[in-house]
């Protein structure tokens, strides 16, 4: 995906001349010097008692390096020779790894006061969010919530559906679409427009896409993750000029509302208003671009694998295509609460049966917590000691073959019968949590309908209303579709597994979108 540039005010001098100062390179060196030293030093970290230290590949850098080549590979290699739980020094990170439903339970069931959710999360957000915005975590999410009054999820689901038939329009008009860019920038037009306003949407879009993307970059890259956070290294300087510039957006909007007597109830007013949040309204731009960035790193690639495993399972696509005309014909008038959900306001069994099924198959790699308290593993000695990382791994707990007939193969089946809940609630039953997408416990994500909502429409639409094929199919050769698929099939095992968000392509992914 091409990340467009965020410009940034060096306060008159340029890019070079900043770089080579004495200052900056004695900074620079030093920090790194005793950065290094330090990690040396805590690579002999002891695991908490009872639990095996695993080791692979050359001293201190060798997990580091077999996890970063293939995460998936890494974990299921150390559950092979440890089990469930195990320790290991990822040199950025150290903890412990807890591998199982019933591990899931116990950490996702925790309070913020023993397995933090929100310190866990500033780790990674430190270059954009203050400390004051993490501290009050427990805000925002209560303010999030305020998008799932009825009127105001109708309202978003409206403008999902009106968003939708622009953006799949416009789709139509290109020979062949990237499916993860296209599904971006559709769905932070979408996001833009419920969380922020269509003043932000027609103004400033291009440039909040922008920003989003640096974000993704460089949020999480190796020099933010290993580097202090007043280190200037290239990527955290393009980390405060996008939080900068996103600050300055929401300033230059919020008074022009003020100047003219904006009367439009969206997110931004209701947030505004919120009496909770008078003492904090400075940290609000902080909260709507975190918002941006969550939906872009896990709604993006739910849907656009739900787009690729159904043109790789044409029987699948065309019962999807012949259930949605069927029950959902275009230009239907509709009184529910989205273009997609039945008379009892539900998402009809099959379309949620292949979004859930692609929840399984593609969630994140990792959920960490850090322990604010020292936390005792239940039925054992083992005591997490304060401030130890402990983690889960929602990506092995879905592709676990006890638990999940065929893991690696994408079945909506498994979910058919009333759109998955029976089987959800037994797979998150007796003590364990077995299904996650969206976490569960104490901090399960407040987005999950919204989310859903958003998946279902995008993939509702697209299937009901256009013909997606491969480029290929469109014009070419017998020769040429069987290169080109055989050359996706390699392409599509090459997964980009974030540190933050559920799992994407490392390749790009080309479709054709023609209307019906």
């Amino acid at each position: 995906m091409t990340v467009p540039k965020v410009k940034v005010d060096l306060g008159g001098i340029s890019n070079s001349e900043f770089w080579t100062s004495p200052a900056v390179l004695s900074l620079g060196i030093i920090a790194i010097a005793s950065l290094f030293f330090l990690k040396l030093v805590g690579s002999g970290a002891k695991p908490p008692h009872g639990i095996p230290h695993h080791k692979t590949g050359i001293p201190v850098l060798g997990n580091l390096l077999a996890y970063a080549k293939d995460p998936y590979k890494y974990l299921k290699s150390a559950q092979a020779e440890h089990g469930g739980k195990f320790f290991h020094n990822l040199v950025m990170i150290r903890g412990t790894m807890l591998l199982g439903a019933d591990m899931n339970k116990f950490l996702l069931d925790r309070k913020e006061d023993t397995l933090s959710f929100r310190n866990s999360v500033f780790l990674a957000l430190s270059k954009i969010a203050s400390r004051a915005y993490i501290d009050n975590t427990k805000i925002w999410l209560t303010n999030m919530k305020g998008t799932l009054r009825p009127e105001t999820f109708r309202k978003h689901c409206e403008i999902m559906t009106e968003q939708a038939q622009k953006s799949l329009t416009d789709w139509e008009k290109t020979p062949e679409i990237e499916v993860f860019s296209a599904v971006s920038t559709l769905v932070q037009k979408i996001v833009t427009r419920c969380f922020l306003g269509e003043d932000f949407l027609e103004h400033h879009f291009d440039e909040l896409l922008a920003i989003v993307l640096c974000l993704d970059r460089d949020a999480v890259c190796v020099p933010s993750l290993l580097l202090p956070d007043w280190v200037p290294h290239p990527a955290a300087r393009r980390l405060w000029a996008a939080s900068k510039r996103f600050d300055e957006i929401f300033e230059e909007r919020w008074k022009e509302r003020v100047r003219t007597g904006w009367k439009e109830d969206d997110h931004v007013a209701f947030t505004m208003n919120n009496p909770e949040v008078a003492n904090i309204k400075h940290i609000v731009p902080t909260y709507l671009l975190v918002m941006m960035w969550v939906a872009h790193i896990s709604i993006v690639p739910s849907i656009s694998w739900t787009i690729i495993e159904l043109l790789n399972s044409p029987t699948h696509l065309s019962q999807l295509k012949t259930h949605l005309d069927e029950n959902f014909p275009q230009n239907s008038a509709t009184q529910n609460s989205g273009i997609f959900y039945d008379s009892n306001n539900r998402i009809p069994p099959f379309l949620h049966a292949t979004l859930r099924e692609t929840l399984r198959m593609y969630p994140l790699i990792t959920i960490r917590r850090l322990a604010t308290s020292s936390v005792t593993l239940p039925g054992t000695s083992t005591v997490f000691p304060k401030g130890t990382m402990v983690q889960i791994s929602p990506f092995l707990t879905h592709r676990n073959p006890d638990i999940y007939p065929n893991p690696e193969k994408w079945e909506p089946e498994r979910f058919i019968e009333d759109g998955g809940d029976t089987l959800i609630r037994k797979l998150n039953a007796d003590g364990k949590i077995a299904y996650l997408p969206f976490g569960g416990g104490m901090h399960k994500c407040p987005g999950e309908k919204f989310s859903m909502a958003l998946a279902c429409t995008i993939v509702g639409m697209l299937v009901r209303d256009y013909t997606i094929q491969w480029p290929e199919d469109v014009s070419g050769s017998v020769q040429d579709k069987e290169t080109k698929k055989k050359e996706r099939a390699e392409a599509l095992k090459k997964l980009n597994f974030r540190p933050l968000g559920a799992v994407w392509c490392a390749s790009r992914i080309n479709i054709s979108v023609k209307q019906r």
